[in-house]
């Protein structure tokens, strides 16, 4: 997303920009992974069951069969682990998105009061350009912010889905916590 304009001109298009993402949206795919790595789960219990469940079953075949069945069992717990996580870096993305939104819309709600006071009172235009700097230059950190967590998120369910299962801690993308100011230029 391109960045909008500086100053008194860039009011306008801070007031008139949609900022990206859907965090409804991104928190039902982190759910659907969650429920589907839940069945993967099921799938390699039922898998390592089914590696115990002939005890009368002896010889190569049966030994052949039940290190398949738990190799099996190994890779579908290790694809539910991967789905998991993947789920909880969505979330930890949802969480980014729900703040920006948040945070754009005090900065619209802010950028909309002083485009109306400059037009109002051309005399406090000077006076309002600090303000209206503030709110365009915060709110082009916020629209970067959302960009970054964007391309945090994806690395980290690609290196997830190419690296396989892997132990470690989960990926949380950077998270803007700053407080908006309110700006004036009375």
């Amino acid at each position: 997303m391109s960045a909008v304009p500086v100053g008194l001109p860039g009011l306008a298009a801070v007031v008139a920009t949609r900022v990206p993402g859907s965090s409804g949206g991104v928190r039902s795919l982190a759910a659907s992974w969650r429920r589907s790595g839940d069945r993967i789960g099921e799938g390699a219990s039922l898998m390592s069951s089914a590696a115990s469940s002939a005890p009368s079953w002896q010889g190569a075949s049966a030994q052949a069969f039940s290190a398949a069945a738990s190799s099996l069992s190994g890779e579908l717990s290790g694809r539910a682990g991967e789905l998991g996580r993947g789920a909880g870096v969505m979330d930890a993305y949802a969480g980014v998105l729900e703040r920006a939104h948040g945070m754009a819309a005090e900065l619209q709600a802010q950028a909309a009061r002083l485009l109306v006071a400059s037009i109002a009172s051309p005399a406090t235009a000077p006076a309002c350009q600090v303000a209206a700097t503030v709110i365009t230059t915060t709110f082009n950190t916020l629209l970067s912010t959302i960009d970054l967590a964007a391309t945090t998120t994806a690395a980290s369910l690609g290196t997830a889905a190419s690296a396989g299962p892997r132990s470690g801690k989960n990926s949380e993308p950077p998270a803007d916590k700053g407080k908006i100011g309110r700006a004036s230029c009375r």
